[in-house]
């Protein structure tokens, strides 16, 4: 488990829905839905990894008259990955307690809901994630979004991108949001349809969620 902050905040642009969170109806989007969204949470790579890794990709040179190979030349490109999951993936977004609520509310609404345990929520919502029919087993997590969509990442040894970064990773323009997301996964079938969105009533909340 990464480290969680003790506390979280999710923003809603009507109250509503806050109520509802905080009763303990949570709204989950599929994120594959946020590529082709009309609003502030749109990114049309949501879903997909892609980044550059921190070592040049290996190139040789070869004569052009005799076709042999003239032997290993200095690369100039970095190596780029790409890729994606089989499996679908349910998200709850929230923020890190210390985001700029000014901009988040210009982007979200003006109604905030205090997570005060992260953690009892994740629990609750794994809870109920477990017995659902599109579900892969329990596996529900909270991870930080990593902002760092095709730009430079550190090279591990196999040159293997961490797992996680096809449902955490976001372009850095959207790191003013410090997200954290509640990801829920899905079993692979090719023959099911998905909803855009998933409620789960994890039951009364009002012991962890206030407004702010």
């Amino acid at each position: 488990m990464l480290d969680v902050p003790s506390n979280l905040l999710r923003f809603f642009a009507r109250k509503e829905h806050a109520l509802s969170f905080i009763s303990g109806h949570i709204r989950c989007g599929l994120l594959s839905y946020y590529r082709d969204i009309v609003d502030m949470r749109q990114d049309n790579k949501e879903g997909h990894i892609s980044f550059f890794w921190s070592r040049k990709a290996p190139q040789s040179q070869i004569d052009n008259q005799t076709g042999h190979l003239l032997g290993p030349t200095e690369p100039n490109q970095n190596i780029r990955y790409r890729g994606s999951s089989m499996n679908p993936f349910y998200i709850i977004s929230t923020s890190s307690p210390d985001v700029d609520k000014d901009i988040l509310t210009d982007r979200f609404g003006p109604f905030i809901v205090f997570i005060s345990d992260p953690l009892t929520l994740l629990a609750r919502i794994r809870a109920v994630w477990r017995n659902h029919d599109w579900a892969l087993n329990d596996s529900v997590v909270i991870v930080p979004a990593d902002y760092n969509k095709d730009e430079l990442v550190a090279a591990n040894e196999y040159l293997i991108a961490p797992p996680h970064y096809s449902y955490s990773q976001k372009p850095l323009t959207f790191c003013v949001e410090k997200e954290f997301r509640y990801v829920l996964t899905c079993s692979s079938d090719v023959s099911r349809s998905l909803e855009d969105h998933l409620t789960l009533d994890v039951g009364d909340c009002t012991d962890i969620c206030r407004f702010l």
